[in-house]
């Protein structure tokens, strides 16, 4: 193309190794000098222009990948599937325990309003004696 990229040293130059590409530490470094002894080493070398395309970083990404990822995957993903189902079940009963906390608290306060006065819980008949609540049997 006639051209050479100048870039800055970083942790990714290894993915300019085998392409025309000047890497240097501190913008202060370039000079001529440096340009022209780059563009003769670069004329004697060749290179490796595959690298330019996206389907050699692809035929990359799929070689260096693990034949069993997906079922790897599937068992991270069940895995965490286990943990929200028991963590829903553990959820469910808390909400029951509430409820059950509530409708106790319900009738205590239903009994201290109707002292000593016959009381209908959920359908029975029940009557308060000496502070106790007695099931009335007919």
């Amino acid at each position: 193309m006639g051209s050479i990229p100048i870039v800055r040293s970083t942790g990714m130059n290894q993915l300019f190794n085998e392409l025309p590409v000047l890497i240097i530490e501190r913008w202060s470094d370039f000079t001529q000098e440096l340009l022209d002894k780059t563009m003769n080493e670069f004329k004697n070398k060749t290179f490796n222009y595959e690298k330019l395309k996206l389907q050699y970083w692809v035929d990359m990404i799929n070689s260096h990948k693990k034949e069993n990822f997906v079922d790897a995957k599937m068992q991270k993903k069940y895995y965490i599937y286990d943990w929200l189902f028991y963590l829903g079940l553990f959820m469910f009963a808390l909400l029951m325990i509430t409820i059950f906390i509530k409708k106790i608290n319900s009738i205590n306060n239903i009994i201290k309003l109707n002292k000593k006065k016959l009381i209908y819980i959920y359908g029975r008949k029940f009557f308060i004696r000496r502070g106790r609540w007695i099931h009335k049997t007919m």
